[in-house]
């Protein structure tokens, strides 16, 4: 079974549910979560094909963002390199 995921939704998702059950303090802290199991629990089904969708972020040309936008892109890129190979790790595509 193919599966679709909007990234950034799901991720936002799973991290609000973690730190309302106290799992969590902050989403930038949900490093890891075994996204296959979960899916694979919810669906009762083993051989799943999942598609994650995240975008990049690029800043337009010409556009000189303030240094707390700067920041702010900066965290994002550092969780996405930590969250991304621990998707492909689990055989996650990432589009």
């Amino acid at each position: 079974m193919k599966v679709y995921i909007d990234g950034e939704n799901c991720r936002k998702g799973l991290s609000r549910i973690l730190k309302d059950a106290g799992n969590i303090a902050g989403s930038r802290e949900m490093n890891t979560y075994r996204l296959r199991d979960l899916l694979s629990d919810i669906l009762a089904m083993n051989d799943l094909e999942i598609n994650y969708y995240a975008s990049e972020i690029r800043m337009p040309n010409g556009y000189q963002p303030s240094g707390e936008v700067l920041a702010h892109v900066e965290k994002i890129r550092e969780y996405t390199r930590k969250w991304v190979p621990e998707l492909k790790q689990q055989r996650i595509r990432i589009h």
